[in-house]
């Protein structure tokens, strides 16, 4: 991983959820992009490389959020490993896996969310009103984003995630 792209980056898809994401909400749903960015790089890098980079990314979230510290910077870890195991039995090259995981990965976590605010707060709303805004909407939202911003994050791949052969190792010690 190229560490000083992946932090530029980082910083954007974190600047634009905390700054437009508001700006965007459609009856107070928003999109996450930081939970598009790491679907991506779990489909795209190294598990331990996105693991990595999707904490750091849920770190700065928490610091820039009122809810509990460490709360994004786990869930998108965890979110982060999960695609990389799924991702050997997947076609993660393609645009409607990228859509459909950013779906899957966006209802898992905003439900969890929701439990745990449920749980550990008095819900204000009731349960059917933020299933269907809060965690639907937002998954699906967040999937939309995703199907728009493909093009862009497999351009920007480069700067932050140098893709080495499959067995670059074959090539090694050859007999001539």
């Amino acid at each position: 991983m190229r560490w000083i792209g992946f932090i530029v980056i980082a910083c954007v898809v974190v600047t634009l959820q905390v700054s437009l994401g508001p700006r965007l909400a459609v009856g107070g749903v928003r999109p996450d992009w930081c939970l598009v960015f790491v679907v991506f790089m779990g489909l795209r890098v190294r598990a331990s490389d996105a693991g990595i980079g999707a904490f750091f990314i849920g770190l700065a979230g928490d610091l820039m959020s009122l809810e509990r510290f460490g709360l994004l910077a786990v869930s998108y870890m965890l979110v982060a490993l999960l695609v990389s195991i799924a991702k050997e039995y997947l076609f993660r090259r393609r645009l409607a896996t990228f859509v459909a995981v950013t779906l899957v990965a966006g209802l898992g976590l905003r439900l969890t969310w929701l439990m745990y605010r449920h749980l550990l707060y008095s819900p204000g709303e009731g349960i059917a009103t933020a299933l269907v805004d809060d965690v639907l909407g937002g998954a699906v939202y967040s999937a939309f984003f995703a199907l728009l911003t493909s093009g862009v994050l497999v351009r920007i791949t480069p700067v932050f995630w140098q893709d080495a052969p499959r067995y670059a190792h074959s090539t090694r010690n050859r007999l001539a």
